[in-house]
């Protein structure tokens, strides 16, 4: 829904970890189960020798793609082209703000034509943590439909708020029927101030790392660093 609502379709947000896999623009680093100290870059300040998505596996079918994502890598606003009344006009946003928001879009008055970072629609910056259940593609991939069952999606967010509301229906006191998007408290880092997160991802927090058919996946995930465009944990 993102890619869709976000700066009402002006542009979206780069694809997921899995879709550039699946479209062969990228590769994962895979690692066992073992202790490691992980960095993770943001894909537009990564050198060749960064890795940029982590595949950490659960079971024979499912695994955690793992990313850094920024809105703002360069640290200098949105640069917009965009065509206006025949005009070609170039503007820097250097925050959101009124009439360059995510619902919000008044000072764009034409096509946008390109941004410098497609992530700046994102709702906010840090480690995104994609759960991958193959079964559910392979079965529902040829229907375009691995996602359409939210109890148990293809491609799943793990939202470090702890609360899965992602493409939930919610009615507002005035009656009005929301749909939930992502926030910036899905995304994993230090200093999340959402009231479930413990800077760690295991059997035992909200969410938990056990695979889908409830089983101990033996992994745990914690101490994540601050937001910046080269994250650890």
């Amino acid at each position: 829904g993102q890619s869709i609502f976000a700066y009402n379709g002006c542009f979206p947000p780069e694809p997921s970890a899995w879709e550039k896999i699946y479209l062969g623009w990228v590769e994962p680093i895979e690692i066992s189960k073992e202790n490691y100290k992980i960095n993770l870059t943001a894909n537009l300040s990564a050198t060749l020798s960064d890795t940029v998505i982590l595949k950490v596996p659960l079971n024979s079918s499912e695994y955690y793609l793992i990313e850094n994502r920024q809105r703002d890598v360069s640290s200098d606003g949105a640069r917009l082209i965009y065509k206006s009344g025949g005009n070609i006009i170039n503007r820097t946003f250097l925050k959101d703000t009124s009439g360059f928001y995510s619902y919000d879009t008044d000072s764009l008055s034409g096509v946008v034509l390109d941004v410098d970072e497609f992530d700046w629609a994102l709702p906010g910056n840090g480690i995104v943590i994609w759960h991958i259940d193959e079964n559910v593609i392979n079965e529902k991939l040829a229907e375009n439909k691995i996602n359409t069952d939210k109890t148990k999606r293809g491609v799943d967010v793990e939202e470090a708020d702890g609360v899965q509301d992602i493409g939930e229906k919610f009615i507002t006191i005035f009656g009005d029927e929301v749909i939930g998007e992502g926030t910036e408290q899905d995304f994993w880092f230090s200093g999340n101030k959402a009231s479930l997160f413990k800077n760690k991802f295991a059997k035992d927090t909200r969410p938990d790392t056990k695979s889908n058919s409830g089983a101990n996946s033996l992994i745990t995930i914690k101490n994540f660093s601050a937001i910046a465009n080269k994250m650890s944990f």
